[in-house]
């Protein structure tokens, strides 16, 4: 009976919770669709800066495009569609730090004072990665691959890019490189978990290496040296800090294991 009662103690916690989240983020999408068409015009950035590469210093930095391409919708409910979806998407990132707290409010009595600060550490670190991830492919990939792109055609084709088809090409774009920035945290869950080592990730270095520039250029949109090097060196970054994370997360398990066997 006791059991019973937990558990339905935790499904109204959770309902609970879940409707301040949903809240949260519907005020917050309120107050997004209402400057939605300043967030279009800033997620046009990669549309009017075109990132340039010189041998004289500055050697890399973005330049303005004279004639920026302008965007159209081909249907009739396609605009007021797009500025919803970025209404949305600026209530999540607004509410993020909100809907977290909520998040951990409900975990947090199921877990050791322990357990609670590594969470923690581990929430917020987390959220910075993802959107330095999201602010690092936007503001660089996302100016040189736009203009790439576009100019494979240029001379016998029109550009025309429809305002939804472009959103969400951006918007796919920050999401991949947000995820891909947790990759020192994923790294931390399979130490954790006892999957890898921080030695064996050290040993595995160079395959990481090899592994981050053909992902480089999978995800580059040119085949230029320079660009793959331009996705692959952040990606090399990102291993060693989840190595350094994992050697730091294990000495203090150990640490802590001979404390209590003390």
């Amino acid at each position: 009976m006791e059991n019973k009662t937990n558990f339905w103690n935790h499904i109204e916690e959770l309902r609970k919770r879940l409707i301040m989240s949903i809240l949260f983020v519907a005020v917050g999408a309120t107050a997004g669709f209402y400057f939605a068409a300043d967030l279009l015009y800033f997620i046009e950035f990669p549309l009017r800066s075109r990132l340039h590469v010189s041998f004289h210093a500055p050697y890399v930095y973005l330049i303005t495009v004279a004639k920026p391409l302008k965007l159209v919708y081909i249907t009739p409910i396609e605009a007021i569609w797009t500025y919803l979806k970025l209404g949305l998407i600026a209530g999540l990132i607004i509410t993020l730090p909100l809907v977290l707290y909520e998040i951990w409010l409900f975990i947090k009595p199921g877990l050791y004072p322990e357990e609670r600060k590594y969470v923690r550490l581990f929430v917020i670190a987390g959220g910075i990665f993802f959107l330095i991830g999201g602010g690092f492919s936007f503001f660089i990939i996302l100016p040189f691959a736009i203009h790439f792109l576009l100019s494979i055609g240029a001379g016998n084709l029109v550009p025309m890019l429809s305002v939804g088809e472009y959103v969400d090409f951006c918007l796919q774009f920050m999401l991949s490189f947000g995820l891909i920035f947790e990759l020192p945290f994923v790294l931390l869950i399979l130490v954790a978990m006892g999957i890898v080592s921080p030695k064996g990730l050290a040993e595995k270095r160079r395959y990481a290496i090899v592994g981050a520039f053909i992902l480089g250029a999978i995800l580059s949109p040119s085949p230029d040296v320079f660009n793959q090097t331009l996705v692959a060196v952040p990606l090399i970054v990102l291993y060693e800090i989840g190595i350094l994370l994992s050697r730091m997360f294990v000495s203090r398990r150990q640490k802590n294991k001979e404390q209590a066997a003390s």
